[in-house]
């Protein structure tokens, strides 16, 4: 069919539900009322239920109940039965048992009923187990807002105690700051005391040598010069004077005799021989430069540490080419020398006293795992300290008792019998080994008196050497 034809229809449609709208309410109300009984008739409860809904629009409230009865029959057919006994309820209720349908009204009702006691109860069941799920619901979300609560407490307490310990700690670094800040003022003074010492003591010396009538005028214009040489202090660094005296010596077979050495004065260098020191020499003559150990945790660093890993004879020709340079007679001192020197006047094992066997981490470097290793630094507790990092003996000596051992000139021999009483070297013996005297960061405490030897051309990296000017 044609377009034309369905617009047509339609008008025509519009036409009668405009001319329905005209028409009275009483006429409308007939037609309606027409309208539904034909669809009862017919079977047809969509378009009665239609046609009841709009004769209430029409007149508002029905007075004729029976309408309803027919609306809630309608309805329980479509199976919309909660509809149906609410309609019914309003016939019944109002109508009677003197109502028309009552019987079929009260019947459909109670079926309505039974039909819905199971959706009903269904209902109840899921109201119920919706209740249960809210209250438990409910009962998580206070739960959780506990928990978060308590989180929340906790993560307050544990920030609180986390200030309270940072604060502890910067406390506690503020009181070891000034700690360390105190000390090394006081080492600070202490150095500064013991360099007034020293400093005084070689103008005592001066004083003394001026005054003495055992020295001749040589030597005290030596000593003048000394004291004033900026090239001597640049090649060995600063030296001390070491006045004449006597050193008792036991020999190695031990109380088996004592023996009086005469010491002549003679000046003695302050520190070891630093790396710094010892390259200018290596640069200046094309020796190869001395290695630093690689098997350490932590470098050691050249600057001014004692130079280590030098035979007795490198020292040696250090010594030549100082008395070269400098034009004065320098050389590794005998292990007398030495010994008198690092006594300072003692006769206790260490110059400080005789100790027991305790180290005093103030006087030296010793043995790398010693109870001194709290007072180093990382680096430090792996090798030895810069020179006069430590106090000195009496006589201005820094690093006696400590640090790296040191060549002497003297050979091999098992005592003293046959050694010079004079403080020279005793150069007889096994000459092939040489004498090295002081302990150092890789050893324990040794007494001042206890000799060490080791084949000239050995070298390791916890030996070095200083030198003396006679």
């Amino acid at each position: 069919m044609s377009i034309r034809f369905w617009s047509v229809i339609i008008f025509i449609n519009l036409l009668t539900l405009n001319a329905y709208a005209a028409l009275p309410k009483d006429v409308q109300t007939d037609m309606y009322t027409m309208k539904m009984k034909q669809a009862l008739n017919s079977g047809d409860c969509d378009a009665a239920i239609k046609a009841i809904i709009k004769l209430e629009q029409i007149v508002g409230n029905i007075k004729n109940y029976e309408m309803m009865y027919h609306k809630g029959s309608c309805y329980y057919k479509e199976d919309k039965l909660e509809e149906s006994q609410k309609t019914l309820d309003v016939y019944i209720t109002h109508e009677g048992r003197k109502a028309k349908y009552y019987k079929e009204a009260l019947n459909l009702y109670y079926l309505a009923e039974e039909r819905l006691a199971p959706v009903r109860k269904l209902k109840k069941e899921a109201e119920k187990i919706a209740a249960i799920n809210a209250a438990i619901e409910l009962e998580r979300l206070a739960v959780e807002k506990e928990l978060e609560i308590k989180r929340v407490a906790i993560k307050k307490a544990i920030e609180a105690k986390r200030k309270e310990e940072e604060a502890k700690r910067k406390e506690e670094e503020a009181i070891a700051a000034k700690l360390k800040e105190e000390e090394i003022q006081r080492k600070a003074e202490k150095i500064a005391t013991d360099k007034r010492r020293i400093a005084k003591e070689k103008i005592d010396s001066v004083r003394w040598i001026e005054n003495s009538s055992n020295l001749n005028r040589e030597f005290i214009n030596k000593f003048r010069r000394i004291l004033n040489d900026s090239k001597l202090q640049e090649i060995i660094g600063n030296v001390a004077l070491i006045p004449a005296g006597v050193l008792p010596q036991n020999s190695s077979d031990k109380n088996v005799y004592e023996r009086k050495v005469r010491i002549r004065p003679f000046f003695i260098m302050e520190t070891e021989l630093t790396f710094n020191m010892y390259d200018r020499f290596a640069n200046a003559t094309n020796r190869v430069l001395p290695t630093l150990p690689d098997d350490y945790i932590v470098p050691w660093t050249r600057d001014k540490h004692p130079v280590i890993n030098v035979s007795w004879h490198d020292a040696i020709a250090f010594s030549k080419w100082a008395s070269k340079v400098t034009g004065y007679n320098i050389k590794l001192p005998s292990e007398t020398q030495w010994e008198y020197a690092a006594r300072a006047g003692t006769k206790t094992r260490f110059y400080w006293g005789d100790g027991g066997d305790e180290i005093d981490c103030h006087r030296g470097r010793f043995h790398i795992y010693s109870s001194c290793e709290d007072t180093l630094d990382f680096g430090e507790q792996h090798g030895p300290k810069k020179v006069g990092s430590y106090e000195p003996n009496q006589w201005g000596l820094f690093d006696i008792n400590g640090n790296v051992r040191e060549w002497t000139q003297d050979c091999k021999n098992e005592n003293y019998r046959e050694a010079p009483i004079n403080g020279d070297a005793q150069l007889t013996g096994d000459c092939e080994i040489r004498i090295a005297r002081d302990t150092s960061f890789q050893h324990n405490l040794f007494s001042v008196s206890e000799r060490g030897w080791w084949p000239s051309k050995t070298k390791n990296h916890f030996t070095g050497f200083r030198l003396i000017i006679e």
